[in-house]
């Protein structure tokens, strides 16, 4: 896990001037060692790679970066972790050290990288984003993961390149106000949306596309064809047969195993629910006393709390936790707000995410560099409650009453789904634009803003949105950046290829066979994890009270913002008025604007105010 760099220029001064600027800005992202180099790839075209370290694998010097292949034709700059290396390695008939260990993942990829090219994409299992130079040709090769765990972003203004991990690496180097994406401010606060598609909250800087790879020509950078090669299956062919339960428990299994592959300790993140316990579960059957310690954030708030099930989880894998209560001082949640939303290069999906910046801060003070995440299982397995619904209306639509009738017994008799409806939160799905934004928008940006989200033409086309566009996206973003400002590498078992192509070819009523979500996972985790969490009847997750404290402990900061003059009104993207009258009226027990929208009004103002020097108008 590192940070990356890349600059293309006629000039090599300016490609040295500007790396030297990314590099300085992503620092938090790789504290063990920072490498450069600059070479002329073709005549007049300089090209500078750069790499901060975070040293996962292969602790020594022999793993820094930029690194370049025996050959000396290709040289490398690689962020993530590629769990399959000793396999490759050992296809590749590469040595082995005086050890008798196997080499790095990042020798065993460049070293992939010039026997294969680009055809080793599809045999890797893991996360990445890397950028590789052929000395020969002169060509970048740039290949992100399949779901973007690992970030890449880009700007060109046709003549330059720059490329980079974070964002604020191009904003630091480009020396240069950029357009605010208004469409993209308006669609979150109105529906919680970010990272919907590969714009990012400064106009012609976008992401790479997971999935795929380019190979460019630094003499025309504008000039970058795409290459896909992965794609999740389209068909549901599986309808979750006790085979096909045995077959989940196997490959989470294997991806477990692999990411469990380290040279430093490795810790759990522990929500208390059924996909990070399942993490904590297989891991410790796996490797026991290995497992340093598990994180988790707990609250004073309840309805929130999910102290009993990690105490049950932790006891029944015999693994030691570390908590951070949120509740213990929300002023404390709200003043960091700042910088995490500059660690972030966006607003917050929600306060939580200030949460999780803490918890991280947590696990870098106990010298944990690796943790596991339960992240990616929810949009597998109609972990959220909103996918009930959607297999509700698709078994209604074809008219299937029957088993819409016992969807709903069942679902009432064995979990908390209909009962945790919220009104507040349909409307992202349901009804008109006007609603969903509940009078919020500027109406200049207005015509900017697609209908609510909807719930698809049927669920398995949802429920693949959620996976590769409304959901999962902005959760890998906030987790990568929330743990790498704080040197911490988040690992994601739940996103290893082969588990996912068989999820998605799993039929919506292998997820809801017994009334509660995910019931084909629940049943691949019979004696994993304890029946208290298998069965559990409710879903919480990382979850805070703010909703309650934006009319009591935060009602002076809301109150300072409605004051003053918002950027966010100045700029076309809000309706100041609007916003007021929408806070007045949740003081006043309305459900819309509902509390998670005007939290978004908040964070919105905070980031226009920390990222101002880099926004034109700001």
């Amino acid at each position: 896990m590192c940070g990356i760099s890349l600059v293309v220029d006629s000039s090599r001064q300016q490609v040295e001037a500007r790396l030297e600027l990314m590099l300085q800005s992503q620092r938090h992202r790789g504290p063990d060692g920072v490498g450069q180099t600059v070479c002329e790839c073709m005549k007049g075209t300089w090209v500078g790679l750069g790499h901060n370290r975070l040293a996962i694998l292969d602790l020594t010097l022999a793993g820094a970066q930029p690194m370049t292949s025996w050959d000396g034709q290709h040289t490398l700059i690689f962020n993530g972790e590629i769990y399959n290396y000793i396999e490759i390695a050992r296809e590749l008939a590469l040595p082995r050290d005086e050890t008798g260990r196997c080499v790095g993942d990042s020798r065993v990829l460049v070293e992939a990288i010039a026997r294969w090219g680009p055809d080793v994409f599809r045999q890797l299992h893991g996360m990445w984003a890397l950028a590789c130079l052929n000395h020969k040709t002169g060509q970048i090769l740039i290949s992100r993961d399949r779901f973007g765990i690992k970030p890449l972003y880009l700007w060109t203004d046709g003549h330059q390149l720059l490329l980079s991990s974070e964002v604020k690496a191009i904003l630091s180097a480009s020396n240069r106000r950029f357009e605010l994406n208004r469409a993209a401010c308006g669609r979150y606060v109105a529906y919680g949306l970010l990272d919907t598609d590969l714009s990012t909250m400064f106009g012609d800087i976008c992401a790479f596309p997971p999935s795929h790879f380019a190979l460019i020509d630094p003499s025309r950078p504008a000039t970058m064809p795409l290459n896909r090669y992965w794609a999740p299956p389209e068909q549901c062919t599986r309808l979750g047969t006790d085979a096909d339960a045995d077959e989940l428990r196997t490959r989470l299994t294997s991806s477990i195993s692999m990411h469990l592959r380290s040279d430093v300790p490795v810790g759990i993140l522990l929500s208390g629910g059924i996909d990070s316990s399942a993490v904590a579960g297989i891991a410790t059957r796996l490797c026991g006393a290995q497992v340093a310690t598990a994180l988790s954030v707990v609250s004073d708030d309840a309805s929130l709390d999910e102290s009993r099930f990690i105490d049950d989880m932790a006891n029944y894998a015999g693994i030691k936790t570390t908590k951070v209560n949120v509740s213990d001082d929300p002023m404390e949640l709200l003043n960091t707000v700042s910088d995490a939303t500059w660690a972030n290069d966006q607003p917050l999906c929600a306060l939580s995410d200030v949460s999780h910046f803490m918890l991280m801060r947590l696990a870098r003070s106990l010298g944990l560099k690796v943790l596991l995440s339960g992240q990616g299982s929810d949009e597998q397995f109609g972990g959220y409650n909103k996918f009930f619904y959607f297999y509700l209306k698709q078994l209604l639509q074809h008219g299937n009453l029957l088993a819409a009738t016992t969807l709903v017994a069942r679902a009432l008799a064995r979990s908390d789904v209909l009962r945790e409806f919220r009104l507040g939160e349909a409307v992202r799905y349901i009804g008109s634009s006007k609603l969903a934004t509940a009078g919020l928008i500027h109406s200049s940006n207005q015509n900017l803003l697609a209908e609510p989200i909807g719930a698809g033409r049927t669920y398995s086309e949802r429920e693949r949105r959620d996976f590769s566009a409304l959901s999962l996206p902005a959760l890998l973003h906030y987790e990568d950046r929330m743990s790498m400002w704080n040197s911490i590498e988040v690992r994601v078992p739940f996103l290893d290829h082969r588990l996912v192509e068989l999820s998605l070819s799993l039929s919506p009523h292998s997820k809801f066979a017994c009334g509660r979500p995910k019931s084909i996972l629940r049943r691949a985790l019979v004696d994993l994890v304890p029946e208290s969490i298998r069965l559990r009847r409710d879903k919480k997750g990382f979850g805070i009270p703010e909703s309650k404290w934006i009319g009591t402990t935060f009602r002076p900061a809301f109150d300072e913002m409605l004051r003053s003059d918002m950027r966010a009104s100045n700029l076309g993207v809000l309706d100041q008025s609007g916003v007021q009258a929408g806070y007045h009226r949740h003081l006043h027990g309305k459900s819309i604007p509902n509390g998670r929208q005007l939290m978004r009004v908040l964070l919105l103002e905070r980031f226009l105010e920390r990222f101002s020097q880099h926004i034109d108008g700001a």
